[in-house]
């Protein structure tokens, strides 16, 4: 029975030490920076949107219906109800820090619910621009740039969201 036991031991502490290094290298890999932005983040909007979003010109504002329409004023599809305020440089710096925060968010998990939007944010530098929509019920929002939809789920940032769109349309 002594004879097992450094076997066991050892066995034991390879296992712990290959369990540890693989929870921090998950750990670390969310955490890798570039430019100021998460990788996860990075990869899940790409350069392009990043660098839009990080210096626009402008960002309007819009309440939109929730259903596409081919005719009318329209933004990424959506008929236009209202265009609201251009965001102020505070706002900016507020939706900035929400749209390129990881945390903000599920990367790892796929909602069941009809993306119906509400509100639009256009970010605009010289002649780009990536539009924003916000639907509420789904907790979800869109990115929208050249041709691309980019889908994600916002639940843990909704009372930021939520509050900014509250002062721009009160």
């Amino acid at each position: 029975m002594w004879r097992a036991t450094p076997f066991v031991v050892a066995t034991v502490l390879l296992m712990s030490l290959f369990s540890c290094r693989s929870q921090m290298n998950d750990q670390g890999k969310g955490d890798v920076m570039v430019k100021g932005v998460s990788e996860k983040v990075v990869r899940f909007l790409g350069n392009e949107i990043i660098e839009i979003i990080k210096s626009p010109d402008t960002v309007e504002s819009y309440t939109i219906k929730i259903k596409k329409a081919d005719t009318g004023t329209r933004i990424a599809g959506y008929p236009v109800i209202s265009r609201g305020p251009n965001l102020t440089p505070q706002q900016i710096d507020q939706i900035q820090s929400v749209l390129l925060d990881q945390n903000t968010y599920l990367f790892d998990f796929v909602k069941k619910c009809l993306f119906l939007p509400e509100y639009a944010l256009k970010f605009r530098k010289g002649t780009y621009e990536v539009v924003v929509l916000l639907c509420f019920s789904c907790e979800e929002l869109t990115f929208v740039c050249n041709g691309r939809e980019l889908l994600e789920d916002f639940d843990n940032a909704t009372p930021k969201i939520r509050g900014l769109i509250q002062a721009l349309f009160r």
